[in-house]
C-alpha cells in the first residue's frame, strides 16, 4: 500500500509539473526580460556620400538600407532622404510627408517639396508651406566628413 501512495504521489506531481510548463516559461522570460532589458542595437553612423557629390542649394535624393535591431529582432529599413548643402553644412529631409506619410517630391521649377496625394507642401528646410501637414519633414542630423573625399554621415538614434 506504501508503494501504491509513493507511485500515485510521483505521478500527481509529475502531471502537475507538465501541466505548469506552459506558465514557468513566459513567466521566466518575463522574470529576465525586466532584470535585464534587452539591448538595442542599430544606433551609430551611416556613411552616405561625399560632400562634393551634394549640389549647393539643390536637394540630392539619396537611398539609405541598414538593419535595425531591438533585442532579437532584426528589421531591414530602407529610407529615402534629400541632402541639401550650404557651404560644409549639409540639412537631411525625411521624403516622407507629415501628414500620412505619402512620398514627398522635390519640385525643381518651382523649388519646393510637394506631396502629390493631398498637397502639401514643403520649403527646402522642410517647413511646411501649405496643406494638410501637421509639422516640418523630419530631420536627420549629419555629422561632417573625418576627412576631405570622405563621405558625409548620418547618426541614428538609438
Amino acid at each position: 500500500m506504501n508503494d501504491r501512495n509513493d507511485r500515485r504521489t510521483f505521478l500527481g506531481a509529475f502531471v502537475s509539473f507538465l501541466l505548469a510548463l506552459p506558465l514557468i516559461g513566459p513567466a521566466l522570460l518575463a522574470l529576465v526580460s525586466f532584470v535585464s532589458p534587452a539591448p538595442r542595437e542599430g544606433g551609430g553612423e551611416i556613411p552616405l556620400i561625399p560632400l562634393d557629390q551634394i549640389p549647393e542649394g539643390e536637394p540630392k535624393r539619396v537611398r539609405l538600407q541598414y538593419v535595425r535591431q531591438v533585442g532579437p529582432y532584426r528589421e531591414e529599413v530602407e529610407k529615402v532622404l534629400y541632402l541639401r548643402r550650404k557651404g560644409d553644412e549639409v540639412l537631411a529631409l525625411s521624403s516622407e510627408c507629415t501628414h500620412l506619410g505619402c512620398p514627398v517630391r522635390y519640385k525643381k521649377d518651382k523649388k519646393h517639396f510637394a506631396c502629390p496625394c493631398h498637397g502639401g507642401v514643403f520649403n527646402l528646410e522642410g517647413e511646411r508651406i501649405e496643406g494638410p501637414p501637421p509639422r516640418p519633414l523630419d530631420r536627420y542630423p549629419i555629422l561632417p566628413p573625418e576627412t576631405k573625399g570622405a563621405p558625409v554621415r548620418l547618426q541614428l538614434k538609438v
